[in-house]
């Protein structure tokens, strides 16, 4: 998230701008939506454009956080209407869009993001995983390695594998499960798929989820039961083959936990 920074000035309606963002960051988006409205009521009829701006990026990230996507994707392009020029509200549209699966729209506004500010890795590496979805595997790779060289600690070049191997890897860490828990998971399967669905996540569902559990638990055996992993996902956060075997580990022992009524921290194995 792209917080507005905090100024030392006090005074209206910068003030209430800086108590916006302060709620954005202690986790209050509903209080920094309506700080944020009349910040922008008044900005308009004053005639000042940078506060517009500030007030509808904070509005696109309070609405981002309330998960009403839509609303917030609608508030950025307003913002980047408004300063087409600034980098914060493209790379702020574009993460939007991705969350409504306008895979197109998104992939413009963080082209242009990227355009304008060349150092913003987080945009970047967001760009990546668009492309991922959009099947321009050259492109992505690019922006992936751009956002890499940015900033090695938070963002990796994803490693890629065979289908085959991914599934291998799964059928492996699902076998080291007890015999015991096996047995309760009756005829569990563990599926892979390359993304989610397009349609869900324009129906709120998290484009970069890793996997999810879909059945019954132990306790009330609803058919049938899958543990769906997300390869592309998987990949877009590992760099090497060992943090991506980790990783398919981490998602199919909280799957499982999930069949169990468990948190990830209480699993016995």
């Amino acid at each position: 998230m792209r917080l507005p920074r905090l100024r030392d000035r006090a005074g209206d309606p910068a003030e209430r701008l800086d108590l916006a963002a302060e709620a954005l960051e202690n986790g209050d988006p509903r209080r920094a939506l309506d700080l944020s409205a009349g910040v922008l009521r008044d900005a308009r009829r004053g005639g000042d454009e940078a506060q517009v701006v500030e007030a509808l990026l904070l509005r696109a990230e309070a609405l981002f956080d309330l998960e009403r996507f839509a609303e917030a994707r609608r508030e950025a392009a307003k913002a980047c209407e408004a300063a087409p020029e600034d980098p914060a509200a493209w790379a702020e549209r574009g993460e939007c869009a991705y969350r409504c699966a306008e895979f197109e729209e998104a992939a413009g506004a963080l082209r242009t993001a990227v355009e304008l500010d060349p150092e913003d890795a987080e945009a970047w590496n967001l760009l990546g995983r668009v492309l991922v979805w959009l099947e321009d595997t050259a492109e992505a790779e690019r922006a992936f390695r751009r956002a890499a060289r940015l900033d090695p600690k938070e963002c990796v070049v994803p490693v890629r594998i065979a289908s085959g191997e991914f599934d291998r890897i799964a059928a492996a860490v699902y076998a080291t499960i007890p015999a015991a828990f096996r047995a309760r998971l009756h005829n569990a399967l563990v599926v892979v798929e390359p993304l989610p669905d397009a349609g869900d996540v324009a129906e709120g569902f998290d484009p970069d989820t890793l996997g999810i559990y879909e059945g019954g638990t132990a306790l009330a055996d609803d058919w049938p039961e899958r543990i769906v992993l997300y390869q592309r996902n998987h990949e877009n956060v590992c760099g090497n083959l060992g943090d991506l075997r980790e990783e398919i580990r981490r998602t199919v022992l909280h799957e499982v936990g999930h069949h169990f009524g468990m948190d990830e921290h209480e699993l016995p194995y």
